[in-house]
């Protein structure tokens, strides 16, 4: 059995990093899994990248022989993005919007949401898709879950015109919804 550990370089000062992994080798662990939160980190301002950071991580790894799993960071939106589109906010039953700093606050029916995180999936890809530490990717895995249901229930228009889709083409009129 392996065991990994999740680590974020981009919240440990670069310093300390070497000892890190020196430590986590020291224990049998030899893979991590990096980036889950670090949108910020990569993409400063829209369509600005910082890979220098990263780069330098990954080829500690490499060096040390870890196998890295990277996360799509799309859990957490850059402030730039939820400040210059706020519509991508999940919207509350009763209109309000949750704001930057809450975990999963986007909506994933949000096609600028979906835009943006596809490009910032892109560019790591471009970027590390055949870096030799990099052994997987994970997309990330937890959209809306039950426990966060009552939170993150999204009533914004994006997902008010996909329910409606997704009404008509189940049921076809609103006669057979209410038969239904």
């Amino acid at each position: 059995m392996e065991f990994g550990v999740s680590y974020y370089p981009e919240l440990t000062p670069e310093s300390e990093w070497d000892r890190d992994l020196g430590m986590m080798l020291a224990h049998g662990i030899r893979t991590v899994r990096i980036l889950d939160f670090a949108w910020s980190s990569i993409e400063p301002k829209e369509g600005v990248y910082d890979f220098g950071w990263l780069d330098r991580f990954m080829d500690l790894c490499a060096g040390r022989g870890f196998s890295v799993v990277m996360c799509v960071p799309t859990a957490a939106p850059p402030q730039w993005l939820m400040s210059q589109f706020p519509e991508i906010m999940i919207e509350r039953r009763d209109g309000s919007r949750l704001s930057y700093g809450e975990r999963r606050a986007c909506c994933v029916n949000s096609t600028v949401y979906r835009d943006f995180s596809a490009g910032v999936a892109e560019a790591l890809a471009q970027r590390f898709g055949r870096h030799a530490a990099v052994v997987g990717w994970q997309a990330d895995n937890e959209l809306i879950g039950p426990e966060y249901r009552d939170i993150f229930e999204c009533h914004c228009p994006d997902c008010q015109w996909r329910f409606r889709k997704w009404l008509k083409k189940r049921y076809g009129t609103v006669q057979e919804i209410n038969e239904a």
